[in-house]
């Protein structure tokens, strides 16, 4: 590439509070892919059963499925500033909880499910809302460039997540890896308070049964969208095998420590890092 066509991937970064919400973002995103390892550990400190454990998975990919069209209303209706707020102050509870929980040894199956579940809600009503303020932030021509950092985001954290979550529980178990979750949100919530959202009072307010509809109906008229959800549900039908029963694996069958299940984890992530650029 040339030094122009580097310049120009790394352009967005120059804009202060879109760098400032990048990185913020890394340590968050390193957060979520922590608890997942934390809880998959956790969950087979309470249960050997291969159907509990599958379990935490379909919690965790649930609010996905069941609140995604939601969510994207919510971002297009609500104050996105304060959504923002709210979901990133919901997951530090729901994640600090379970910190606390499992430290004092009152963490049960149902409450480890339950609580997950809660904080997978949050990331999901989380996610369309911080895909929408970019292009707040960056000029038009710099958008592909602003998703492409994010995407890198999301890879950096996927790679070095699960052997950061693998260290902490070697060193002081999963519940300490919740409350690091617990704090990966801390960074955001200062950015975002520095953040004030464009809003067009020139048109009505829209509500959100009326957003869902729409896009539902577009997504109904957009075949090329169809074929890519339908290859993203197919992609996580295949692996989320591996991924739900990769703990009770782990465990049971190859009698893995918590930095070995870490390192397992990792090589899953490094993995799909790897298929992205190959």
């Amino acid at each position: 590439m040339s030094d122009e066509a580097v310049i120009g991937a790394w352009a967005p970064l120059q804009v202060r509070l879109f760098r400032a919400l990048w990185l913020a973002g890394i340590v968050s995103n390193i957060g979520t892919f922590m608890h997942t390892v934390g809880a998959g550990w956790a969950v087979t400190s309470l249960t050997e059963s291969p159907a509990i454990v599958s379990l935490l998975q379909t919690v965790w990919a649930a609010p996905g499925f069941l609140f995604a069209l939601l969510a994207g209303a919510l971002a297009d209706v609500v104050d996105r500033r304060r959504l923002m707020l709210v979901t990133q102050f919901a997951s530090m509870v729901f994640a600090g909880i379970l910190g606390v929980l499992d430290l004092v040894d009152g963490l049960t199956v149902p409450l480890l499910l339950g609580l997950t579940f809660a904080l997978s809600v949050a990331g999901t009503m989380a996610g369309p809302v911080f895909m929408a303020v970019t292009p707040e932030l960056i000029e038009r021509p710099l958008i592909p460039q602003a998703v492409a950092l994010n995407s890198i985001s999301m890879n950096i954290a996927q790679a070095a997540g699960p052997a950061l979550a693998g260290i902490v529980i070697a060193l002081a178990g999963p519940g300490a890896v919740f409350l690091v979750n617990a704090l990966s949100f801390l960074g955001i919530v200062f950015v975002v308070r520095q953040y004030h959202p464009i809003v067009d009072r020139s048109l009505p307010a829209e509500h959100v049964v009326s957003a869902m509809r729409i896009g539902a109906r577009y997504v109904r008229h957009a075949p090329r969208l169809q074929l890519l959800a339908a290859r993203v549900v197919l992609s996580i039908v295949v692996t989320s095998a591996l991924a739900a029963l990769l703990p009770v694996i782990a465990r049971t069958r190859l009698g893995a420590t918590a930095g070995e299940f870490g390192l397992l984890s990792t090589a899953m992530g490094v993995g799909a890092v790897a298929a992205v650029w190959a």
